[in-house]
């Protein structure tokens, strides 16, 4: 069997939780609006519609915010460090500074007049119903997806681009913290690994790699201070996961 290199990344926070979520439905509303078939568009507006859904719940503008102040604070403390490449470090503190003073002179964080487009809110208001079809509950939806596919690509162009700031900050941020950590080599027995994460770091991020052909997945919990971690595997459809009992080989990195 191949083997295949999966990654999987555990926020330990409630903000990069909201992030990596973010940056999940940005790409997926992203990967949609750049297919042709009237299938993929739909699908489209429903990833579309989540987003919305998820923004409006809360103003994640202070969220943001705060997050590249935390991180231009920890830039910052690097600056008199001797191994430091300050070239790279004085991009990062200027990309941040700058990314900082476009959100703190927003409303909002995305272009929210796009709850003025009328062809968008009439979908919303029925989308949330369950088992929809374009052709019985959303004529006017239906009607738009069988349009002249230029339409089609202008109208979702100027939908993505409502949100294009706001993606680019949330990738920035998350590439920032994914970079503060290198994966290590590390050993599981009996499909347990623990690991103490000490007093001094305060992560936000775990990533892991595990490299098998067979079905395994991690189960994260713990604190701030220590780790434990159950692999699993899926060997059936019909049965539930279970904890494996033989040696695996995984990577995994801490990231602040």
């Amino acid at each position: 069997m191949t083997c295949q290199n999966t990654q999987f990344e555990f926020p330990l926070n409630e903000r990069i939780r909201a992030f990596l979520r973010l940056e999940a439905m940005l790409e997926e509303f992203d990967h949609f609006i750049g297919m042709r078939s009237h299938w993929d568009v739909q699908s489209g507006i429903y990833a579309l519609n989540r987003l919305l859904h998820f923004l409006e719940r809360k103003d994640y503008r202070l969220e943001i915010t705060q997050e590249l102040e935390r991180q231009l604070f920890s830039l910052n403390r690097l600056i008199n460090n001797p191994g430091v490449d300050t070239t790279s470090l004085n991009l990062a503190i200027v990309n941040t500074e700058t990314y900082i003073a476009q959100f703190r002179n927003m409303q909002k964080c995305y272009d929210d007049s796009i709850r003025k487009d009328e062809l968008l809110n009439s979908i919303r208001l029925r989308i949330t119903t369950a088992n929809l079809t374009s052709s019985v509950d959303l004529p006017c939806l239906h009607s738009w997806l069988h349009s002249k596919n230029n339409e089609q690509q202008d109208r979702l162009n100027i939908w993505a681009s409502h949100f294009s700031h706001l993606k680019s900050t949330v990738m920035f941020i998350l590439s920032a913290i994914r970079k503060t950590s290198i994966f290590e080599q590390k050993f599981a027995d009996m499909g347990i690994y623990q690991q103490s994460l000490g007093s001094t770091h305060n992560y936000s991020l775990i990533r892991l790699i595990i490299d098998s052909p067979r079905h395994i997945f991690p189960e994260i919990s713990g604190g701030k201070h220590r780790i434990n971690v159950r692999f699993l595997e899926m060997t059936s459809n019909f049965e539930r996961p279970k904890q494996i009992e033989d040696p695996l080989d995984f990577q995994i990195c801490f990231c602040s």
